[in-house]
C-alpha cells in the first residue's frame, strides 16, 4: 500500500499547470459523465419494424390454354401470411365466381376442384388465384353461403372484396361437346 506522502510528493512532481488544473480536469470528466447518462436515458426507444411477407402463388394445373372438363381439378403453389387468405374464382370480365371455401395449403400447395356451370359463348374462361384480408374473407363466406357459386347467379366484382389481389390465372377452354351440368 502506498504512503499517502508519496502521493502527495508525485502530485507536488507534476508540472504546475496540472496541479491547477486537475479540479478542472476532474470537473469536465464528471460533467461527460453526467452528459453521458443523461442523454442515454433520453434516447429514444429503438424502432422495430415489421416486415409482413407477401402471399405468392401459381396455378400450376392446368396450363393456360388447355381444353378442360366441367369438372376440373385445379392445383398450385403458395404462400400466404397469417391475415390473408386464399381462393379460388372463375372469371367473366369484372365479376368473379369463386369456387368454394378457402384454399388449404400443405407443403405450399394446394389443391381443389371447381364445377363449371356456365356455357360461356366461345368455351373460355379463366381460372385465378386470389387473396383477400379478414374483411374479405367474411365477405367471400357470406356470398358462398348464399349459395352463389354458378355464373347465372351475381358474381363478385373486385372492389367488393377488401384486400383482393390477383396471385395468378390461366385461361382455359370447355372441350367441346361437354353437357352443360345442372344444379
Amino acid at each position: 500500500m502506498p504512503d499517502v506522502s508519496s502521493i502527495f510528493d508525485a502530485f507536488r512532481r507534476l508540472p504546475e499547470w496540472l496541479q491547477r488544473g486537475w479540479l478542472v480536469w476532474w470537473l469536465a470528466g464528471f460533467v461527460l459523465l453526467f452528459l453521458t447518462v443523461r442523454l442515454a436515458e433520453s434516447a429514444p426507444e429503438p424502432v422495430t419494424v415489421t416486415i409482413t411477407p407477401e402471399a405468392r402463388g401459381r396455378i400450376t394445373h392446368p396450363l393456360s390454354g388447355a381444353w378442360v372438363p366441367r369438372e376440373v381439378l385445379v392445383r398450385g403453389s403458395l404462400e400466404v401470411p397469417v391475415g390473408e387468405h386464399a381462393y379460388i374464382a372463375v372469371r367473366d370480365g369484372d365479376r368473379l365466381w369463386p369456387k368454394g371455401a378457402r384454399l388449404g395449403v400443405s407443403r405450399g400447395a394446394w389443391e381443389a376442384e371447381i364445377v363449371e356451370r356456365s356455357d360461356p359463348s366461345d368455351g373460355m374462361f379463366s381460372v385465378v388465384l386470389f387473396v383477400v384480408n379478414e374483411t374479405g374473407r367474411a365477405r367471400l363466406d357470406a356470398w358462398l353461403a348464399q349459395g352463389h357459386t354458378t355464373v347465372t347467379g351475381p358474381g363478385l366484382r373486385r372492389v367488393e372484396l377488401a384486400g383482393f389481389r390477383e396471385l395468378d390465372q390461366v385461361s382455359v377452354q370447355l372441350i367441346p361437346g361437354t353437357p352443360q351440368l345442372r344444379g
